[in-house]
């Protein structure tokens, strides 16, 4: 496999090619039965800027293949690469050379494909010259999130219709790519919050966003991209999440994800489930910080453990939400069965996705199944939580735990 010097977050194509024959990252004949594979290429040497461009780009359209380059070499690397790309969001200031050789370079190839220059440089020089290459549109940083997003919607192309698959595809398909998890994140309440950016602390937005899942996730996956690069120490919970990335960069990824456009799930038959799954979460997560408290544990990355315990029932949501738009009405039996069937891998790839570190997803994973011998105290925690969450309390094995764990019933409050 070889090693990229770009990044790439969402799968390449699988397409079948002859014996023999160089097996491209990105193969002409596109994915199947769904269509060219839509490239996006962002260049930006900022990490966290290339980050939110991409959370809005993955939240107008899920469906798009994004590669992130920080240097002109990488992004030169990228684009030679891509056979159908459909979007280019270019800076202007790259480490090792500038935007609009960049962009001059590609013209030469390809005199059609959409740029979008983002870069701090505003003054009128600049433009003219970026103009004078045909670039789709021009945005200063700082930008305002919504102004990208309607950008985006204007410059990509219309999402087509994926045919012939059957459900069991669609979620093997969906699995192979799969980063991030819808959510409900509020614009209104996020751009109330920018007002005030000034005043507010890791801390306190930490406090204020720690039960939005799908929030959480994106934090931390963000700001473990930017740690492991700088000391390749990953973060494990959100206000180290927020101290990493700074208030700013924070409100802006919210921000972003708040316009995902595929957020949320809105069918009768999955919502209940949704709710209850993402209920559940948040249940988990607060019975194990009272027992990381009661045994002397630190309880935040317990805490974050629990919210992360159902997430792969969520992605699973996610996918049949869509199915059921494209394909027509499931049964609430068949919703029961794939999300059985499905969710442990969802939600081993999406935990490995946001870097989490194997501490946490080790400790998230104990709430579904302790294996014999096991007698790290932390472990026994979740489970002892998500038992005790479940109404599990007078069974053999939790009053096993609660031995083990050096617990009486009287330090813990029944649910």
């Amino acid at each position: 496999m070889p090693v990229w010097p770009w990044r790439l977050r969402t799968r390449p194509c699988t397409c079948a090619n002859p014996p023999g024959a160089t097996v491209s990252p990105w193969p002409e004949t596109g994915c199947h039965d769904l269509g060219p594979c839509m490239q996006v290429l962002i260049v930006d040497d900022d990490p966290l800027m290339a980050e939110l461009l991409e959370t809005l780009l993955s939240g107008t359209r899920p469906d798009l293949h994004i590669r992130v380059a920080h240097s002109f070499q990488a992004a030169m690397s990228a684009w030679k690469s891509l056979t159908k790309p459909v979007l280019l969001l270019l800076d202007w200031s790259l480490p090792d050379g500038d935007g609009l050789t960049l962009l001059k370079t590609i013209r030469r190839h390809d005199q059609t494909v959409p740029v979008l220059i983002v870069s701090g440089r505003s003054d009128r020089e600049s433009v003219t010259a970026a103009a004078h290459y045909g670039v789709s549109g021009y945005i200063t940083k700082p930008f305002e999130p919504a102004l990208v997003r309607s950008r985006l919607d204007k410059l990509l192309p219309a999402p087509g219709v994926s045919a012939g698959r059957t459900l069991e595809e669609a979620l093997r398909e969906e699995l192979e790519h799969l980063t991030r998890l819808s959510g409900h994140t509020d614009s209104g309440s996020i751009l109330e919050l920018m007002a005030e950016a000034e005043k507010l602390s890791a801390d306190g937005l930490a406090r204020r966003w720690q039960r939005d899942l799908a929030l959480v996730a994106r934090l931390l996956d963000v700001a473990n991209g930017v740690s492991l690069r700088r000391s390749g120490e990953p973060v494990n919970n959100l206000q180290d999440a927020i101290t990493v990335m700074g208030v700013d960069h924070a409100l802006q990824q919210a921000l972003a994800l708040s316009l995902d456009a595929s957020a949320g799930i809105d069918i009768s038959v999955l919502s209940h489930r949704a709710r209850q799954f993402h209920g559940l979460s948040l249940a988990i997560a607060d019975k194990a910080s009272e027992l990381a408290r009661a045994m002397g544990l630190d309880e935040r990355p317990l805490y974050l453990a629990g919210l992360m315990s159902r997430v792969g029932e969520m992605a699973v949501l996610d996918v049949l939400q869509r199915h059921i738009q494209q394909c027509g009405e499931l049964t609430e039996q068949q919703v029961d069965r794939y999300v059985q069937a499905w969710a442990q891998e969802y939600g081993n790839r999406l935990k490995v996705s946001w870097k989490l570190p194997l501490a946490i997803r080790e400790l998230s994973g104990a709430t579904h199944f302790l294996p014999k011998g096991v007698a790290s105290r932390d472990k026994l925690a979740m489970r002892l939580a998500a038992m005790l969450v479940a109404g599990q309390e007078d069974t053999e094995e939790c009053q096993r735990l609660r031995r083990l764990a050096g617990l009486s019933e009287d330090k813990v409050d029944e649910p």
